[in-house]
């Protein structure tokens, strides 16, 4: 192994005086609390103390929310949504709103770019650890320090490929509305078989989500939702279809604190994660509402032309529900309790929805001379909002802590508390992770903050930050762009005279280091002891590895003598770079924050993290009860052969996640307890 390179011997002796003072931390902490000293920040409450942002014309569109989050509820967790029949959002939100599998769970660097903002991508993984490769407790951190806690300690390990989420098998939706299956053009197979695809960006919880102002790790889905895609008031095309004096008009609709209804609609079109390659929200309606009871008969010619079976005739057909569920137990089939006993998607829709919005007799002709009803043509519309009303009921307000808030002093134990401490002064988690919603990427901090504000210089996005977990380079985050061309920040916006900025009020800012580059959206803290891997690269597996991750300042940055370690960014031409201030050091030889933290403390920060769970998303207890899934974790063989099914694509792995209704069942397993259990670490990949 190659020698260490340390600082000099002065400052070696100062971080070794630092860590003998430090050891009375907890004593003085517990001491201050004591006499009053001492307190957590009065601005983090309780979460039962933030209001659940909703649109504040929500009723323009639905009129019975309760039914609206039954549809929401039953389209989230119905395998039918996929194109290939059995892949529901649910399938990369299943265990605490996220995902814990462990084989198949590999991109190999989708995401990379180039200066100029153009894509590098990369299809190229790992050696032995492609497509269908099993990950183990030794493939985690992913990027290894020799000593976890010092920043400029050798590399170990590296890697840019991404722990994330398989979605579906590659396949062409043809103009037929059949699926062509073809070779995969990513390189997503084993020994020419193709296996499911796997997603750029490791998926977060859609527990807590309401909260945020964007939706996706980079902010691409806007907090204004058009009805059809997430692109908010930037698709000027997005149209959906209203009763007006009794004429069908296509209309455009700007919905407001709707991100999760602007998120919702990604997926489902997306080759990688449920969509056959080309399928249009058009096709999605028509496949949703052509099988059901009471189809018209255009309806049932074009269903009928179709080869494929497409959908069963009623909602989560294809998956047991919980007669004690809290949303869909009162329609339950009490056959078997397989579906639901209503007929159809389009009852559903009627129950919830204002009759404008899909009452009408006359049809639309698009470009390729097909016609199609109202209904089908706005069913993005409809899922849209429906899943962002079933998501907006997961609030996890329960958890210890938010008990500890509300005056309860005996919910918290003696190191918990000092861990809390911790965080909100000398680690400073709370630092970006505040709030009531433990992120300051919330509709709440953006109201009062707005989109963008100085960090020591740059000028970022709010509640978005680049804190070196992978060079700035193999993911712009919220530095990158639009399909449009138009950049996702805000802050870049400004710099280029695109955003009218009311935060900018001299040109300081307006000249400011750029921060967009490689800054991702802060994620809450709420429930992350049961959502690793951690990071937008699923980087790591445990909580003491991310604490090590921010006692060291990050994994890239530069360095020099003078102690100035910027993360490299780009300016807002992206013609030269823009330092962007890293995070601050907390333990070792370049410790520039606080008195300098050690094992005790990250022990006390774990110990405060894991009591922000909240028993009922562990025990899958209502609101977080749900129908039955069945979920692909890999295929049947490795990463050198695979079985084939009888479409010659790579054999499922099927793991049923059991319905759950409002009781609760079995307490979730995490993603270790999914790995391949290993004892050594490999010193090279």
């Amino acid at each position: 192994m190659m020698k260490l390179k340390y600082l000099s011997p002065w400052l070696i002796g100062t971080t070794l005086l630092v860590t003998q003072v430090h050891a009375d931390m907890t004593e003085q902490i517990l001491s201050e609390i004591a006499s009053g000293e001492r307190s957590i920040r009065p601005e983090i409450q309780s979460l039962k103390s933030v209001q659940v942002p909703e649109p504040a014309d929500l009723d323009l569109y639905v009129k019975d929310k309760k039914n609206a989050i039954a549809l929401g509820k039953a389209l989230f967790w119905d395998m039918q949504l996929g194109s290939d029949g059995a892949t529901a959002c649910a399938s990369c939100h299943f265990s605490a709103g996220a995902d814990n599998r462990a084989k198949n769970q590999i991109n190999p660097g989708f995401a990379r770019s180039n200066q100029d903002g153009t894509s590098n991508y990369s299809n190229e993984f790992d050696t032995d650890k492609g497509p269908n490769y099993h990950l183990n407790t030794s493939d985690f951190p992913r990027h290894v320090k020799a000593d976890p806690k010092l920043f400029i300690s050798n590399v170990l390990r590296d890697t840019d490929d991404v722990v994330a989420s398989q979605g579906v098998h590659y396949s062409l939706f043809t103009e037929a509305g059949e699926e062509e299956l073809l070779p995969d053009p990513d390189g997503f197979e084993v020994g020419g078989t193709n296996t499911r695809r796997v997603q750029a960006r490791n998926s977060p919880s859609v527990i807590n989500a309401v909260f945020n102002h964007r939706q996706f790790w980079d902010g691409r889905a806007s907090n204004i939702f058009n009805g059809k895609n997430h692109l908010g008031d930037a698709d000027k095309s997005a149209l959906v279809y209203q009763v007006v004096n009794g004429k069908l008009t296509g209309t455009n609709v700007s919905i407001d604190n709707a991100s999760l209804a602007s998120q919702a609609t990604g997926p489902i079109l997306s080759n990688i994660e449920m969509s056959a390659d080309g399928r249009t929200w058009t096709d999605v309606g028509v496949e949703i509402l052509s099988t059901n009871a009471g189809t018209s008969q255009l309806q049932s010619e074009r269903v009928a032309a179709r080869t494929r079976q497409i959908l069963a005739a009623n909602p989560l057909a294809l998956q047991k529900v919980s007669p004690t569920d809290s949303v869909l137990g009162k329609l339950v089939d009490k056959k078997d309790g397989t579906g639901l006993s209503v007929a159809s998607y389009s009852q559903m829709i009627s129950a919830a929805f204002q009759p404008e919005w899909w009452n009408s007799n006359e049809t639309i002709t698009l470009d390729d001379e097909t016609s199609h009803t109202q209904m089908e043509m706005n069913f993005s519309l409809y899922f849209g909002l429906a899943v962002q009303l079933y998501e907006a009921t997961l609030v996890s307000d329960n958890t210890r802590v938010d008990q500890y808030l509300e005056g309860d002093t005996s919910a918290l134990t003696q190191q918990e508390i000092v861990g809390f401490h911790l965080a909100d002064v000398e680690a400073r988690c709370l630092n970006c992770h505040g709030g009531s919603e433990l992120t300051f990427a919330s509709v709440g901090r953006i109201k009062v903050q707005g989109l963008t504000r100085n960090r020591k210089g740059d000028l970022i996005d709010e509640g978005f930050n680049n804190i070196g977990v992978r060079p700035t380079l193999d993911d712009l985050g919220v530095g990158g762009t639009d399909p449009y061309g138009n950049a996702l920040g805000y802050a870049r916006q400004t710099q280029l005279g695109l955003y009218d900025n009311p935060n900018i009020d001299d040109t300081e800012e307006l000249t400011a280091d750029l921060g967009n580059d490689g800054a991702f959206k802060i994620p809450s803290l709420r429930n992350i002891e049961l959502t690793a891997p951690y990071f937008h690269n699923g980087g790591e597996s445990t909580l003491e590895d991310v604490i090590d991750f921010y006692f060291r300042g990050g994994n890239f940055r530069t360095f020099d003598a003078n102690l100035s370690h910027p993360i490299i960014g780009y300016s807002a031409d992206r013609r030269s770079e823009s330092l962007i201030t890293g995070l601050g050091i907390l333990t070792g030889d370049l410790l520039d924050s606080g008195p300098g933290l050690d094992d005790a403390d990250k022990a006390s920060l774990v110990a405060f993290l894991k009591a922000l769970t909240d028993d009922r998303v562990l025990y899958s207890k209502a609101p977080f009860d749900h129908p039955q899934l069945f979920v692909p974790a890999g295929h049947i063989g490795d990463t050198i052969s695979v079985e084939s099914d009888a479409n010659g694509q790579a054999k499922d792995i099927l793991v049923e996640i059991p319905a759950v209704g409002a009781e609760g069942g079995d307490p979730l397993p995490t993603f270790n307890q999914n790995l391949v259990p290993t004892t050594s670490v490999s010193a090279s990949e």
